[in-house]
């Protein structure tokens, strides 16, 4: 089960990969916008936990490149993020 700070963290991820559309955001654009979106800004260590959720429930799609992993929503995600927004 989610915290309720948790939870307002992966809103936030779904909510910058949303503004994204169909491009894939880089990992260090994606916590820039988590870390203005969230009061107070939430540690790297619970920006990791989120990716790790969201993904482990294959809401996200990472492609992993040489300057690190591009994300975006997949078609579960932005279902999870109309449910949850």
């Amino acid at each position: 089960m989610r915290t309720p700070r948790a939870h307002s963290i992966d809103r936030a991820v779904a909510r910058v990969l949303h503004n994204c559309g169909t491009y894939m955001c880089p990992e260090n654009v994606l916590r820039a916008e988590v870390v203005s979106l969230v009061i107070p800004p939430p540690s790297a260590s619970e920006i990791d936990d989120s990716i790790r959720h969201l993904d482990t429930e294959r809401c996200l799609t990472g492609i992993p490149a040489p300057t690190g992993t591009k994300w975006k929503l997949s078609d579960t995600g932005r279902a999870w993020h109309a449910e949850n927004s």
